[in-house]
C-alpha cells in the first residue's frame, strides 16, 4: 500500500500528482512509539511481556493459576494498536498476580519439568530493578496512548479532530518531561510499592543530568510554504493570502477550538486559503474507514454474486456501508417512490406474467 516504487499509492500520485499521501493516524502514532524500540531496555522489557503473556496463554492448566484472581491478560499484538496498550497495561495491573503464579509453577509438582524450567527463567527475567521500574513506566504511558488509539478508530473523527487530540496529548507528555523529576518519583514510588510485595530492592538508576534534545515547533509561514509546495497550482498567490488572512485572524479572534468549517465564512475573500480549508475538510485522518469498507465488500461481492455488475456493487456497497442514513425512516420514506419506480423500468430475463 505505502510503497514508493509500485505500491498502491504511487499507483495514485502517477494519475494524479498532486494527491497527497499521508499515514493513518493510528499507524503514525504506532510508529513513533516503536521508536523508542531503538532502546536495549525498552525493547527487552516489551519481550519479555510478551513471552511471559504468551507462556500463559498457550496453556489452559497456566491460565488457571492466574484466573483465580480474575487475572485477565490481551495477547499483546504489534498491529492491534488499542490491544497493544490494553495488553501493557494489564499486564502491569496484575503483576503481583503473574509472579505469584510463576513462583508457583516453578515449584508446584502439578507440573511438568518443562514448564518448571520455563516458569522460573521468567520469573527471573520479570523480576529484576530495571524491569519492575521500564514496566511502571510504559504502563503509564501506554494507559494513555490507549484513550487517544480508540478515539482516532472512531468511524466520525476528521483530521481536525485528530489533530487536536494528539497536539493535547503532545502537551501532556512535553509536561511531563518538563516535570521529569516530579514524575520519575512518582512512577518510581508505584514501582517500589510493586517490589516490596514481591520482594525486591530497588535502587533509583542513574539519569542525565540534563535533557539535551528539545522539540521546536514549526512557524507558520514554514506550515504555508509546505501547503503550497504540495498545492501550489490549485492555490494561486496562496502564500501572501495565507499570511495576511492569519495576521487578521488573530488580532479579530484566536479560539483554538474554532472549526475549519466555520473558517470558510472568514476566509471567502481570500480564494486561495477557501481552497486550501476545503482540501483540509476532505483529508481522512485514519484508515478505518476505508478498511470497513474492504471488511464490507467482502460480505457483498461473495461467489454466488460473482456476475454482479460494478454499478451494482457500488449501489449495495454504498447503502450497507453508510446504512445509518438508510436506516433513517424519513430518509427511505422520501426516496422509496424513486427506488421503486427506478427498479420497475430495469429490463429483467426474470418473467413475473405466466399465461394461465
Amino acid at each position: 500500500m505505502a510503497g514508493c516504487i509500485s505500491g498502491v499509492q504511487k499507483r495514485i500520485k502517477d494519475m494524479y500528482p498532486r494527491a497527497h499521501f499521508f499515514h493513518c493516524a493510528s499507524h503514525r502514532l504506532n510508529l513513533v512509539i516503536n521508536d523508542l524500540n531503538v532502546l536495549p531496555e525498552v525493547r527487552n522489557c516489551i519481550t519479555k511481556i510478551k513471552d511471559t503473556i504468551t507462556f500463559f496463554k498457550e496453556s489452559a492448566v497456566r491460565m488457571n493459576v492466574i484466573n483465580s484472581s480474575n487475572c485477565k491478560l490481551t495477547k499483546l499484538c504489534e498491529t492491534r494498536f488499542v490491544e497493544k496498550h490494553k495488553s501493557v497495561r494489564q499486564f502491569n495491573e496484575k503483576f503481583i498476580v503473574i509472579v505469584e503464579g510463576l513462583e508457583e509453577m516453578s515449584t508446584s509438582k502439578h507440573f511438568n519439568s518443562k514448564t518448571k524450567q520455563r516458569s522460573l527463567e521468567i520469573l527471573n527475567a520479570i523480576t529484576t530493578p530495571n524491569f519492575v521500574i521500564l514496566l511502571s513506566i510504559i504502563a503509564k504511558y501506554s494507559a494513555k496512548f490507549e484513550f487517544i488509539s480508540t478515539i482516532l478508530q472512531g468511524v466520525n473523527i476528521d483530521l481536525q479532530e485528530a489533530t487536536k487530540r494528539i497536539q493535547e496529548l503532545l502537551q501532556i507528555v512535553k509536561n511531563d518531561r518538563c516535570n521529569s523529576e516530579c514524575q520519575f518519583n512518582l512512577i518510581f514510588k508505584k514501582a517500589e510499592e510493586t517490589a516490596i510485595k514481591i520482594g525486591l530492592e530497588l535502587k533509583i538508576p542513574r539519569r542525565a543530568i540534563r535533557q539535551t534534545q528539545r522539540d521546536n515547533n514549526p512557524k507558520f509561514s514554514e506550515v504555508v510554504k509546505s501547503i503550497n509546495n504540495l498545492y501550489g497550482p490549485l492555490l494561486d498567490n496562496f502564500e501572501e493570502e495565507a499570511i495576511t488572512w492569519y495576521e487578521i485572524w488573530l488580532k479579530k479572534t484566536c479560539d483554538p477550538n474554532t472549526q475549519i468549517i466555520d473558517l470558510l465564512e472568514e476566509s471567502k475573500y481570500y480564494p486561495a486559503v477557501n481552497t486550501a480549508l476545503q482540501i483540509a475538510i476532505t483529508l481522512p485522518a485514519t484508515s478505518c474507514s476505508v478498511e470497513r469498507t474492504f471488511s464490507a465488500l467482502r460480505r457483498i461481492k461473495t461467489w454466488v454474486r460473482s456476475t454482479m455488475s460494478n454499478m451494482r456493487l457500488s449501489s449495495l456497497a454504498l447503502i450497507h456501508i453508510h446504512k445509518n442514513r438508510f436506516d433513517d425512516t424519513l430518509f427511505f420514506e422520501n426516496h422509496k417512490s424513486d427506488v421503486m419506480n427506478h427498479f420497475g423500468l430495469n429490463v429483467r430475463r426474470l418473467s413475473l406474467l405466466f399465461d394461465s
